[in-house]
């Protein structure tokens, strides 16, 4: 109970300090709209007719996913960085709230904030593409994407293990952040990869959120109970016992994160 409520309280202040930063957060969201209505745009150019709407609900769908993914590697990776810099990390490991604690309720606010782009991207691109007739799936998708990004917090966890050694987490951060948009067909089929890119798209979480939220609003809920759950959600288990064990051959040694 005392460690939910410490989980809460982080999320309220990660909220809060988020509400003081607005604009960069709407900077962000404008970002899926720029990437994916010059592509359609080119699409139209070069077909020399409009090109079909559903482009762009691909695209602003997997985009959103990628600011999901960018928000949530970023917070496990800003954390530790900002820490070593502000010196703060000290602070916050001999505090009684524990490190991981801290940890994960960053990355649950990440998602949150990430859940609040999508509903805006999703609204527009569900409207564009399939009419206002689709907003009931568009609803019942949030729900599903949820649940579909548990698994991805696994995946930042490995990621925040990671920066406990690298220290200089920011550009890590970037090049798998970006590796991940380039595999998990968010921006296009990954049908279009070499097989091996598939085999890796295919094993990260970001892949199926995309996937899921995609059938949900399109109607094809059947495809959502075909998807590998145990498998995913064993990201969940293996972030868990990959931090640990750098927290305990790191911090808990050396006192500190990083070198």
């Amino acid at each position: 109970m005392r460690v939910i409520e410490q989980i809460l309280g982080i999320v309220e202040a990660e909220i809060r300090a988020f509400l003081r930063q607005v604009g960069a957060f709407l900077g962000l969201s404008s970002f899926p709209f720029i990437f994916s209505f010059v592509a359609y745009a080119l699409g139209s150019g070069m077909s020399g007719k409009p090109a079909d709407p559903k482009l762009l609900f691909y695209q602003l769908i997997g985009l959103s996913m990628f600011i999901i993914a960018l928000l949530m590697t970023f917070s496990a990776a800003t954390f530790v960085r900002e820490g070593l810099l502000t010196g703060r990390l000290e602070y916050l490991l001999s505090a009684p709230i524990h490190p991981f604690v801290i940890v994960v309720a960053t990355m649950i606010s990440s998602s949150l904030l990430g859940l609040l782009n999508y509903i805006i991207i999703g609204i527009v691109a569900t409207v564009l593409a399939y009419d206002i007739a689709h907003i009931l799936n568009f609803l019942l998708s949030i729900l599903i994407l949820y649940v579909a990004l548990l698994p991805a917090l696994g995946f930042s966890m490995i990621m925040l293990a990671i920066g406990i050694v690298a220290r200089e987490t920011e550009p890590l951060s970037n090049m798998i952040a970006s590796f991940i948009g380039a595999v998990s067909g968010l921006i296009y089929p990954i049908t279009l990869l070499p097989p091996i890119l598939q085999l890796i798209g295919k094993a990260m979480p970001y892949y199926y959120a995309a996937e899921y939220a995609r059938a949900t609003i399109t109607g094809y809920l059947d495809l959502i109970f075909k998807q590998p759950y145990f498998f995913l959600f064993l990201y969940i288990l293996a972030g868990f016992l990959v931090y640990k064990y750098f927290e305990r051959a790191f911090i808990k040694k050396r006192g500190t994160y990083g070198w």
